[in-house]
């Protein structure tokens, strides 16, 4: 059977989707026909998207959606079925997992798959190919007689080992734009899963509480055939919690030492999940830089979002990140439901403190599936279906529609648009004390090549621009006004 697979997002072309790639790999090893579908790597163009699924001519469409991406993703499964109406349309992805019912309730969508899709994609082209409903097929929910039946889950992949390897002849890689230190980049998957319950994580229900890991081997193998086949040197692994294993992190970084691979790569931990001995293998073995979430500068408010951290170990984290030699990436969380006009601004205090080579600071979204989005429905807070909008990257936020998750006499939207606003600017402006003013600078003009590399827009790239100009006369007329106070 025919299978297009499709990736909705028109904004990103770094990495391809791996999720994607490892179902194509499943369902091509069972003898169907696959193709992906990268609105990212085709400009966002449904002209273009007609066309391939013209071509194409997929018996099911597979659409992968996160939640500002949703939006698309309906749009393009209506199309899919105004030009074939018996194609089955099947969606995965987080926001599918933690809304099915909202998401069959569209005209368009056949299929819902909840939890990881390898097996189930191939069971429901088992049960299509022979013409009976997916009703005994596990982590499936389906329409029948106009109604919605949820089978019961499916347990997740305890052998990552035995899913085939990612089809990459799938991809255009060479449009891809991943990049590390000047070298070309993909996307690593080594692991699935995380053990911790921060309030605003959505990927719990998909990727579950165990972690699970690729073989050491295996991982090394997957490197190895992405720098022979396309002479590409830089990975980015996406692990939740890198570190957390520290005998696999061993494992593998004394591979990587072994075949002398010349490879650089990066990836994301906690505060407390690194060591000395650990961290100083890693960089032996090609890691140059690591990113740690942050969220708050506040200890209260770290204790309210479950992230079982201290100050005094970011702080720690950090100091030992830098006296070892990584370049380091800090995350932050603005705007969550304990925040105060203080409480920001301690945050933005604290990321001057740490001094990481790049802070970012994101916006607290109440995800579907999250303990935040619960946790604002338990308390009767008005909570926006505009899912477009559901972004965390400042400069991707309509700021006239941010709703408020937070106590709004402690902290007001306008107040929150303002730090917003003004945050990155803030950070990068307390280099000048430092002595780092060319550092600051460095990295906003990283940040606007990341843009561009992501999205290939001239004309994304110059409102960007022009609107880190004028949040930045802002920031100065702001503070200003409070020293004259």
């Amino acid at each position: 059977m025919n299978v297009l697979l499709i990736q909705p997002a028109s904004t990103d072309r770094g990495f391809i989707h791996l999720g994607l790639g490892f179902i194509a790999a499943s369902l091509e090893g069972k003898g169907h026909n696959v193709k992906i579908l990268d609105m990212g790597i085709e400009n966002g163009s449904l002209k273009r998207a007609e066309k391939i699924i013209r071509q194409s001519a997929p018996d099911v469409a597979g659409i992968a959606a996160l939640t500002p991406t949703y939006p698309t993703a309906l749009k393009i499964a209506e199309l899919i079925k105004r030009i074939n109406p018996q194609c089955i349309t099947v969606f995965g992805g987080n926001h599918a997992c933690a809304l099915p019912d909202e998401v069959l309730a569209g005209p368009a969508v056949d299929i819902v798959v909840r939890g990881e899709g390898e097996i189930t994609m191939c069971e429901i082209m088992d049960a299509l190919k022979e013409h009976r409903d997916p009703v005994n097929i596990q982590g499936v929910s389906y329409k029948k007689n106009g109604g919605i039946i949820h089978n019961a889950g499916r347990p997740l992949i305890e052998d990552l080992d035995m899913l085939p390897s990612i089809p990459w002849h799938l991809f255009e890689v060479e449009k891809y734009t991943g990049n590390i230190n000047g070298r070309r980049a993909v996307g690593i998957s080594a692991s699935r899963g995380c053990p911790y319950s921060c309030v605003f994580c959505y990927r719990g229900p998909s990727a579950g509480k165990t972690i699970r890991y690729w073989s050491p081997e295996r991982v090394l193998k997957e490197i190895k055939f992405i720098k022979e086949r396309y002479g590409i040197t830089g990975f980015h692994f996406w692990n939740d919690v890198f570190t957390h294993n520290k005998k696999w992190v061993h494992e593998l970084c004394d591979l990587f030492i072994k075949e002398g691979l010349n490879i650089e790569w990066d990836c994301q931990t906690r505060a407390d999940q690194i060591n000395e001995d650990v961290l100083r293998k890693m960089k032996q073995a090609g890691c140059t830089a690591v990113m740690l979430g942050v969220e708050s500068g506040s200890e209260e408010v770290l204790k309210y979002v479950d992230k079982k951290l201290t100050k005094d170990q970011i702080r720690a984290a950090f100091k030992m990140l830098h006296e070892i030699g990584f370049v380091t990436t800090a995350t932050f969380t603005l705007g969550l439901p304990w925040d105060t006009r203080e409480t920001v601004q301690e945050t933005i205090d604290f990321a001057k403190e740490i001094n990481p080579d790049f802070g970012m600071f994101y916006l607290s979204t109440p995800f579907p599936g999250s303990p935040l989005w619960r946790m604002c429905e338990a308390q009767g807070i008005k909570l926006s279906r505009d899912w477009a909008n559901f972004r965390i990257i400042p400069f991707e936020v309509d700021l006239k529609n941010v709703l408020p998750v937070f106590d709004t006499s402690k902290l007001s939207v306008g107040d929150l648009k303002k730090f917003i606003k003004t945050a990155q600017i803030e950070f990068q402006l307390g280099r000048l004390r430092r002595g780092q003013g060319l550092k600051g600078l460095r990295n906003i003009v990283e940040i606007f090549a990341l843009v561009f590399r992501r999205s290939k827009s001239v004309k994304k790239l110059l409102k960007l621009i022009f609107r880190v100009i004028g949040d930045t006369f802002y920031l100065i007329r702001i503070k200003l006004a409070n020293r004259n106070q």
